[in-house]
């Protein structure tokens, strides 16, 4: 039987993960004491403003903050990073300065790290974003304040964090505090005013929302079926 020509239609479907990203980096600087610390144990607390976020920006449970990230100038020989735990706070949009004081978690929810704390690891310079265990929906007209605390017992020497000082009015503003010591970590725990803050990726990764892009091919098959280079 006399093979016919056949005209065939490919559907191919490509799969895009869609992604809000703002990373907060204005004022940069460096801080080896920032994030994470070098010392046996650190905690970082800052504020960061609606108008660094977006107003509109994480404002819904479909656009909830499931990743955070946090950008490293040098890494240092021990790249794990034990028993971190991250918290998330809305605070008013007047709330934009911190003081010297104690170590509390009082107002928070965490968003990482368990009753133990998680692993993080640095492995490279730039970027590294952490998955959130739970999702944090922003309020309009709230800024977000940030806890980062370590209590591995485990210096990280020659680690430099890259950081975003003050806040988008200016770079002197002491939206920050931060303890990194030998010390563990207790309600007695001061917290030192600065105005360094962690340059920080806040990020919602639509893993379940695809785009399907549609793709058509309208040929010949060939006749002894071979696939054309």
């Amino acid at each position: 039987m006399k093979r016919s020509l056949l005209f065939f239609t490919c559907l191919l479907f490509s799969i895009i993960t869609i992604s809000q990203t703002v990373d907060i980096t204005g004022n940069p600087s460096t801080s080896g004491s920032s994030v994470f610390g070098t010392s046996s144990y650190a905690a970082n607390e800052s504020i960061y403003t609606e108008t660094e976020i977006g107003a509109t920006n994480f404002t819904a449970t479909a656009t909830a903050i499931n990743k955070i990230g946090f950008n490293v100038a040098q890494i240092g020989p021990i790249t794990s990073f034990g028993q971190v735990k991250i918290y998330l706070m809305e605070v008013p949009a007047a709330s934009t300065t911190l003081a010297t004081g104690t170590y509390s978690t009082a107002g928070y929810t965490q968003v990482f790290g368990g009753s133990g704390g998680g692993t993080v690891i640095f492995s490279t310079t730039g970027f590294t974003e952490i998955p959130l265990s739970t999702p944090f929906v922003r309020t309009p007209g709230n800024n977000l304040q940030v806890l980062i605390e370590r209590a591995d017992n485990t210096g990280h020497a020659s680690f430099i964090y890259r950081t975003a000082n003050g806040n988008n009015t200016g770079a002197g503003i002491n939206s920050g505090r931060r303890y990194n010591s030998i010390t563990a970590l207790s309600s007695a725990t001061v917290l030192n005013v600065s105005n360094f803050r962690a340059q920080i990726r806040l990020k919602h990764e639509f893993t379940n929302d695809a785009a399907v892009l549609p793709v058509y091919s309208l040929g010949k098959l060939p006749i002894n079926n071979a696939i054309p280079h």
